[in-house]
């Protein structure tokens, strides 16, 4: 097969790690797979993933105009399949990592009406846990394929800390951006600093180092993050919303349970007392009195590790791929037709005047450091 991912931007997030890892595993496996980037935001290089990925990757505004249609256009961000018209395809497809929406909360609802469109259009439809595939079914009628991330369980049972032994009872890591408002990181740094006996490290794919805590990361190749997880105890994520967050089950892998909120769809592979504490979202009274009761019950820690490991044995990337690759095949069979967009192609000149009139308010106003008028 002849694959095209088509991402937003080379952002280190998770939705696109994961896609990383699926391009270049399918590419491995003897497909031809082409990485296009819509914005030129960051550098087109994955060398932060991979020294020498198996896939071919660009911007898209470099490509030139395909000989022959692709197999696969697929992308993992709202936006892009606005863009589709520009790559021939029999087939298109949106890999969903996340729910869309409530990425926006409180800078408005503009945004609405075009995410909406993309999740009613006749695409072929990807979901990466159980929540987000009922929420297509349940709103929008689309059936889409369960294809959940998976982790490198060879490169992260293998992996040796990075971080010299710790001087305090407990060493927690807490991982993502400061600025991702649903994220909570600063809230969960603040809570952490009225703990005792604990030990904080913090790292994150934007490269923000947080001042005040034990051991600021920044940004670490994705690589390399084995040995973060290797060097602490106790993972604290307290998003409230996540959708199948690779950190905590790469944590897994290493031995590594979590403090983790009750964000939707948790409970498919976390489970509370088992692998993991699980706490109501914004609920930092809870989350300072499960890890503090971590600290002081080290018997309870090994168990929670214990299970981490053997919830982890059972994501391995390899049967993952494999799925997706049978539901890429399966949807090219029979009479092929190139494929289209028609409710998109109708919308489409709104979401671009939507999205320029977001973009030129969002930058002048903040030049003048007053809110922004869609708020």
């Amino acid at each position: 097969m002849h694959l095209c991912f088509l991402l937003h931007s080379n952002l280190r997030s998770g939705g696109n790690l994961a896609l990383f890892e699926q391009a270049d595993r399918l590419a491995r496996r003897g497909h031809r797979v082409q990485i296009l980037i819509q914005e030129r935001f960051f550098p087109a290089s994955v060398a932060f993933f991979a020294a020498e990925p198996a896939f071919e990757i660009g911007f898209l505004d470099d490509l030139a105009v395909p000989s022959e249609p692709f197999d696969h256009v697929i992308t993992n961000w709202w936006e892009c399949p606005y863009r589709f018209e520009r790559l021939p395809a029999w087939r298109y497809g949106y890999f969903r990592h996340g729910e869309e929406v409530p990425l926006y909360r409180g800078i408005g609802r503009f945004f609405e009406l075009p995410i909406d469109q993309v999740l009613s259009e006749a695409l072929d439809f990807y979901a990466v846990s159980a929540h987000l595939q009922r929420d297509l079914q349940a709103r929008f009628g689309q059936e889409a394929v369960l294809i959940r991330n998976g982790v490198d369980l060879d490169r992260l049972a293998a992996a040796t800390p990075v971080l010299p032994p710790r001087q305090k009872q407990l060493r927690v890591l807490v991982e993502g951006p400061l600025g991702s408002a649903h994220k909570r990181v600063p809230e969960t740094l603040a809570m952490l600093a009225g703990l005792s006996g604990i030990e904080v490290a913090h790292v994150a794919a934007d490269g923000s180092q947080p001042a005040g805590i034990d051991y600021a990361l920044g940004a670490l190749d994705y690589r390399a993050m084995g040995g973060a997880y290797a060097s602490c105890d106790l993972l604290v994520k307290l998003s409230s919303l996540e959708a199948q967050p690779m950190p905590v089950f790469e944590g897994f892998a290493t031995g590594v349970p979590c403090v983790v909120s009750a964000f939707p769809g948790y409970e498919e592979h976390i489970h509370d007392g088992i692998n993991a504490l699980v706490v109501p979202i914004d609920d930092y009274a809870a989350a300072a009195a499960a890890i503090t009761a971590l600290r002081d019950a080290p018997e309870r820690l090994a168990q929670l590790r214990q299970g981490a490991q053997e919830t982890a044995a059972s994501l391995g990337w390899d049967q993952s791929v494999e799925r997706f690759e049978a539901a890429l095949e399966a949807r090219l069979a029979g009479p092929r037709q190139l494929a289209q967009t028609p409710l998109l192609a109708r919308y489409r000149q709104c979401y671009l005047d939507i999205s320029t009139l977001w973009a030129h308010n969002t930058t002048l106003r903040a030049a003048q450091g007053v809110p922004s008028i869609l708020q």
